[in-house]
């Protein structure tokens, strides 16, 4: 399913509130106010609406280098496409909605590579990524998604916790 936005009008409603919070600041400069996951509380502060979003995401992220180092992210998850279209001789802004997610968790496949694990958690509903960073989030399916974590960026900032 895809829901299209024609010309940037969004009259369709597909706007939920996910908690948003990051591992560590962004290495660009973004004009937001940015909440780190290291103060993560539930509060009002966390609460984002994700007007091109129909699911909530939660990545957690391991590595043991030397010792365990756990991060969990929350935020909106990824599903605006931007596009021109030409019809009617003339260009068109198009945004899509697409939903490739299916609701429950799944760790990502490492190719081989051991030194770090990454787990991608969506659910459908306001708020749903609530969960603390141990439990995995509502729903028995589960969906592969290969992206690749920058790990320079995630594991050397300072929101970081270390667990013995």
């Amino acid at each position: 399913p895809k829901i299209r936005f024609v010309s940037g009008i969004s009259d369709v409603a597909c706007d939920i509130q996910c908690y948003k919070c990051l591992v560590g600041p962004p290495s660009f400069y973004v004009n937001e106010t940015i909440r780190l996951c290291k103060d993560f509380d539930y509060s009002e502060k966390f609460i984002v609406n994700c007007p091109y979003s129909t699911f909530c995401m939660k990545r957690i992220t391991s590595a043991k280098i030397p010792d365990l180092i756990n991060g969990t992210e929350r935020n909106c998850a990824s599903q605006k496409f931007e596009t021109q279209n030409y019809y009617n001789q003339k260009w068109h802004s198009e945004v899509i909605i697409e939903e490739p997610y299916k609701e429950g968790c799944e760790m990502v496949n490492d190719k081989g590579a051991r030194t770090t694990t990454t787990e991608f958690c969506y659910c459908k509903g306001s708020l749903c990524n609530s969960a603390s960073p141990d439990v995995p989030l509502a729903g028995a399916h589960f969906y592969r998604f290969g992206d690749i974590v920058n790990l320079r960026t995630l594991f050397t900032m300072d929101s970081l916790t270390k667990k013995a």
